[in-house]
C-alpha cells in the first residue's frame, strides 16, 4: 500500500511567484498612493444672483397654479 505524502508545509517568508502590484490588482488605491485633494469653497453668489433665483422660482410657482 502506498503512503500519501504530506502537503508541503506553507512558508509565509517565502517569496512569491506574484508581486503586490499583481495581487492588489483590480483594488482602490491605498490612500498613502493618492494625492489629497485641494481644499476648496464654492464661489460666492453676488446678491442680484440670489435675487434672480428668486425670481424664477416665483414664476415657477405661479406658472404651477
Amino acid at each position: 500500500m502506498k503512503e500519501k505524502s504530506k502537503p508541503a508545509a506553507v512558508d509565509d517568508d517565502a517569496p512569491t511567484p506574484y508581486d503586490d502590484a499583481v495581487l492588489n490588482a483590480g483594488w482602490l488605491p491605498q490612500p498613502e498612493s493618492v494625492a489629497p485633494e485641494p481644499e476648496t469653497h464654492p464661489p460666492v453668489s453676488s446678491p442680484a444672483a440670489r435675487e434672480d433665483a428668486d425670481a424664477f422660482i416665483k414664476s415657477i410657482y405661479r406658472s404651477q397654479s
